[in-house]
Parts: C-alpha cells; structure tokens; sequence
C-alpha cells in the first residue's frame, strides 16, 4: 500500500513536473517570439529612419510661419559680381520676393523664414549685412 502511494505521489509529481516544464517552454517561447517582433520592428523603423534622412528639402514648418526681408540694391555691375552676390544670398536661406524699381538701380526685396526654436534654443542664422 505504501509502495503504491508513493508511486501514485512520484507519477503526479513527475507529471506535475511535465506539465510545469512544458509551459516555462511554451513561455520562453513567447518570450522568444516577442523578442523576435520587437527586434524586426527595431530594425524596419531605422530603416525608415534612414530613408527619412536620405529625403533631401524635407521641411517642417509652422502653421504660421514668420518671415524676415532683405533689400538688396542692384548697381549696374558686371553680370559675374551680381551673380556672386545672388548666390551668397541664397546660401543664406533669402529667396527673391519682389522687385522695386528706382532711379539709382532696381532693388531687389529678398525673403527667408525666421529660425524656429530647436531644443529650446533659437537655430542660428548667418548676420547677413543689411
């Protein structure tokens, strides 16, 4: 009778023992599974990261943005000085708005966005002579 309980007692425990080792399995396997999805969605969102990088004239701008002017007067210079000059100003960030004409030459009113707040710090611009 003894021999038989303690039978009875070792195949429960043994099958208790089954039962418990099947489902840490089944929970490492879980645990594996998720690992595995967070890892591939780990690498697809650097991979977007890295397309979003590569977009070249990707601005976010305010709903409102605010602008600053630049006129610029245009003496009647050699063709290759007024050109320098136009391209240093679009370096800058100024496109051309508008022209006035006068009697001295034409000036030419330039426009560019003011920097926003980046981190809580105002984004530098370059001084540009006015």
């Amino acid at each position: 009778m003894i021999l038989s309980l303690s039978l009875g007692c070792t195949r429960k425990a043994q099958n208790d023992s089954e039962k418990a080792a099947e489902s840490a399995a089944d929970s490492f396997e879980e645990v594996a599974k998720t690992i595995r999805t967070v890892k591939d969605t780990a690498d697809q969102v650097k991979q977007i990261g890295m397309r979003i990088n590569n977009i070249k004239g990707l601005e976010i701008t305010a709903a409102n943005p605010v602008w600053e002017y630049k006129v610029v007067t245009m003496k009647k210079a050699a063709t290759d000085s007024a050109e320098d000059e136009l391209n240093e100003l679009g370096q800058e960030g100024w496109e051309l708005a508008t022209r006035l004409g006068g009697s001295d030459g034409t000036s030419l009113v330039f426009k560019r966005r003011k920097a926003m707040m980046i981190s809580g710090k105002e984004a530098q611009t370059k001084k540009t002579d006015e």
